[in-house]
C-alpha cells in the first residue's frame, strides 16, 4: 500500500491484527505490545517520536481494529520523503503492518517532495536494447556513498520513474536484465534540481553461446528437426521451444518457481448518490467522484433493494456502464455501497497456492468455486461485515462478502515461464536444467514430424528418464525437517493443495 500525507498535517493510521492462524482478531493489546518501525529511504531508520498507539479502537464493536496517530509536527510527517512503516507484535515478531507513505508538500504527488526528482525519458535515461525499448529491466539507484538508494524496473516503453532524492550529491545508475549486459550512468542531484544520464542507457544480449538464449535454443530445434536448409519457420520453432519449457514447467513444478504476489483488498466506496435509468446500462453519480479504482473488477450494491450490478466499464469519474441493461424504473437519489471483488491475478500465475501467509489474510484457507461465490451473492445481508469466501475465476480472484476496510494480502503462486518470441529473448528456466530442456525439445519436436530421435516414443523414453533424474536437482535439499512428514522437502511438487485456472492478485 502508497499513500500520500501532506507535511505537517497529524494523521491517523488503522490497522488490523489478526491471528493468522485461527482468522479471529487479536484484541486486548496495548501500544506496548507492538513495536512501530520506520525508515525513510535514503536516510535509513527513523525515530517514533510522535507516534502514538497502536490503540485499540473498540474492542465489542471493531475487535482487531487500531489507530496509531502521527503528529504533523513532531512525527516523521514533518519532513517530507518516503517512509516504510511497519507494526510488528513485539512479543512473537509478527508483522501486522506494512505501508508506505509519500509525504509532499500538499498531500498529493503534484506536490514537492525531497530536493529533487527524476523520471527517465527518451534520450535521458531510458533503457534501450538493440535499437528498441527494452522493459523489465532493473535499475539499481546507488548514493553517493555507494550504497543501495532504491530500485526500480523499466517499462515497456524503456522508461522509469519517478525517483525522489532526499539530499544532493552524484547517484550512480546500474542497469541489468538477466540475459543482457550490464551498463552504468548517473543522476546529478543539486538543490531542486536532478540532472539525469542526457542519454539512453543501452544493454544489449548476450553472446549467442548462452544455453538459454532463444537463438542458440532455435538452432538446436532445427538441428533435431533435421532442418538443415533452414526451411522450417521461426513460428513453428518458437512455438517447440515455448512448448517444452510449459511441459516441464507443468510436469516437474519445482518449488524455485513459487512467487510471491500481492492482493489489494479496497474498502467500498459509498459517497453520494447514483441513478439508475430505465433501459439502459449506464449508471451515473452525483455528489461523488469515483476512486480511480473502479472499473471492471467492482460491482455495485443497492442499499434499499439489495440488487447487485457488476461494471463492465468505466466511463468517467462519474459514470459507468454494467453489464446488463436495467429495464426497471427510472430512480434517482439512491444510496449505494461500490465495491472492488475482483483482483487481477499475476500474468505468470500459472496455479495459487492453499499457502497464504501474512497477518492479516481473512479468508478460509480452501477457496470455493466461482459458481459457489456467485450464488452466495444472493443471500449476503448487510449485516455480514466479514469476508469469508475466496475464488479463482479466470484470471481474478474474488472474494465474498466484499471487505469491509483495507487490507494487503501476500499469497503464493507457481510462477510459470514467459513466453518467448524472437531469437533475442532469454528462456525464463534454470540454466542447470539445460539437459531436461533438450530431451523436452526433441519430444517436441517429433510431435511436429521427422527428427534425429529414432521414434516419437523413444524421444519420449529420453524426456521421461532425463525427468527422473532432474528430480534430484531441483535447487532444494535433499531433506527439510519437520516438513519432510508432509511430503515438503523430498522433491514433491510444494503446495498441490488446489487448482486455480488462471494466468496482476
Amino acid at each position: 500500500m502508497s499513500e500520500y500525507l501532506k507535511i505537517g498535517v497529524t494523521a491517523t493510521r488503522y490497522i488490523y491484527d489478526q491471528n493468522a492462524i485461527t482468522g479471529q482478531p487479536v484484541t486486548g493489546n496495548t501500544s506496548a505490545n507492538y513495536t512501530v518501525q520506520i525508515v525513510k529511504t535514503g536516510t535509513g531508520n527513523q525515530a517514533t517520536t510522535g507516534v502514538t498507539g497502536p490503540t485499540e479502537v473498540d474492542a465489542t464493536n471493531n475487535a482487531g481494529v487500531y489507530s496509531l496517530s502521527i503528529s504533523g509536527s513532531t512525527g516523521f510527517i514533518s519532513a517530507t520523503g518516503v517512509y516504510e512503516l511497519k507494526i510488528f507484535r513485539t512479543a512473537d515478531l509478527t508483522l501486522v503492518w506494512n505501508e508506505t507513505l509519500w509525504v509532499t508538500s500538499d498531500g498529493t504527488g503534484a506536490g514537492t517532495f525531497g530536493a529533487a526528482s527524476f523520471t527517465a525519458s527518451a534520450s535521458d535515461g531510458r533503457i534501450m536494447s538493440g535499437g528498441s525499448p527494452l522493459s523489465g529491466a532493473t535499475i539499481t539507484i546507488l548514493t553517493p556513498s555507494a550504497t543501495i538508494y532504491t530500485q526500480l524496473t523499466s517499462g515497456a516503453t524503456g522508461l522509469w520513474g519517478p525517483v525522489y532524492f532526499n539530499t544532493n550529491g552524484t547517484y550512480s545508475i546500474q542497469v541489468q536484465k538477466t540475459g543482457y549486459t550490464t551498463t552504468t550512468g548517473s543522476i546529478v542531484v543539486s538543490g531542486a534540481v536532478a540532472t539525469g544520464p542526457a542519454a539512453d542507457l543501452t544493454i544489449t544480449a548476450v553472446s549467442t553461446g548462452s544455453t538459454l538464449l532463444v537463438s542458440t535454443l532455435m538452432a538446436y530445434v532445427r538441428r533435431v528437426m533435421l532442418d538443415a536448409s533452414g526451411s522450417k519457420s521461426d513460428t513453428i520453432v518458437l512455438e517447440t521451444i515455448n512448448e517444452a519449457a510449459e511441459m516441464v514447467f507443468m510436469e516437474m513444478q519445482w518449488p524455485h518457481w513459487n512467487r510471491r504476489g500481492v492482493i489489494e483488498l479496497l474498502a467500498p466506496h459509498t459517497t453520494g448518490t447514483l441513478t439508475l435509468t430505465a433501459a439502459s446500462a449506464v449508471v451515473t453519480f452525483t455528489s461523488a467522484t469515483l476512486p480511480s479504482w473502479v472499473d471492471a473488477g467492482c460491482d455495485i450494491f443497492i442499499t434499499s433493494t439489495g440488487q447487485w450490478f457488476t461494471i463492465s466499464t468505466r466511463d468517467s469519474s462519474s459514470q459507468v456502464t454494467i453489464t446488463d441493461t436495467y429495464n426497471g424504473t427510472t430512480t434517482a437519489t439512491l444510496a449505494f455501497s461500490l465495491a472492488r471483488i475482483r483482483m487481477a491475478l499475476p500474468a505468470t500465475c500459472a496455479r495459487t497456492n492453499d499457502l497464504l501467509f501474512g497477518a492479516q489474510w481473512p479468508y478460509k484457507p480452501q477457496m470455493v468455486s466461482a459458481a459457489k461465490l456467485e450464488m452466495m451473492k444472493d443471500a449476503w445481508q448487510t449485516s455480514d461485515t466479514y469476508t469469508s469466501m475466496w475464488a479463482i475465476e479466470t484470471n481474478y480472484i474474488c472474494v465474498w462478502p466484499p471487505p469491509s476496510t483495507y487490507q494487503r494480502i501476500n499469497f503464493m503462486y507457481f510462477h510459470k515461464p514467459v513466453q518467448v518470441t524472437s531469437g533475442s529473448d532469454t528462456l525464463d528456466y534454470p540454466s542447470e536444467q539445460v539437459l531436461l530442456l533438450r530431451r523436452a525439445l526433441d519430444y517436441c519436436a517429433s510431435l511436429r514430424g521427422s527428427t534425429t530421435a529414432e521414434s516419437r516414443a523413444e524421444a519420449r523414453k529420453a524426456y521421461d528418464l532425463a525427468k527422473g533424474q532432474a528430480l534430484s536437482w531441483d535447487r532444494t535439499t535433499t531433506s527439510m525437517s519437520p516438513e519432510n512428514s508432509s511430503g515438503f522437502g523430498t522433491n514433491v511438487p510444494f503446495g498441490l493443495g488446489f487448482l486455480g485456472d488462471v494466468t496482476t492478485l
